[in-house]
């Protein structure tokens, strides 16, 4: 398994930065924008595993959505949980595979011409597990993806003594 190292994580920072690197590399010129609403604070995270979720999640609502508006990430403070939306209007997911997404290797029906190895969305879950949160998948076919990363707030020091 993975062992987590709990830090303060800044969320806007990491998205802002994983957003930032995927703009750039657009071919399309698409660029994904940010959204903050609440009042923005650290919560303790390992870093590593949450920026590699939201890269995964960004990479895919890119892939998936060619021609189509660019994706969102849309940070939701409360007070005790810290919500990471990442929205697309791509082609969607058929809605009654939605719960096979998170099987190692399960590829949508609908994406098998698009090269990937169906390993991210597993990866995914698990990553964002080790952060004490849940991740969520609501889509339509042809009507995009909205995936949500949902923490609870914690600070590094209450997590790593709990481990």
């Amino acid at each position: 398994g993975v062992i987590p190292v709990f830090t303060d994580v800044d969320v806007v920072q990491i998205c802002q930065q994983v957003l930032d690197k995927f703009n750039q590399i657009q071919e399309d010129n698409r660029t994904a924008t940010l959204e903050v609403a609440g009042t923005k604070k650290s919560i303790g995270l390992d870093k590593n595993l949450f920026e590699h979720s939201v890269s995964n999640i960004l990479s895919n609502a890119f892939k998936y959505s060619e021609g189509k508006p660019a994706p969102i990430i849309r940070i939701n403070f409360t007070k005790r949980r810290v919500k990471v939306i990442i929205e697309d209007f791509g082609m969607g997911i058929p809605t009654k595979e939605l719960d096979m997404l998170f099987d190692p290797f399960f590829r949508a029906s609908n994406a098998l011409d698009i090269p990937g190895t169906g390993l991210g969305t597993a990866i995914v879950k698990e990553y964002t597990e080790v952060n004490n949160g849940t991740v969520n998948i609501e889509s339509d076919k042809e009507k995009g993806c909205v995936v949500t990363l949902d923490f609870l707030v914690y600070d590094a020091v209450t997590l790593s003594q709990n481990q």
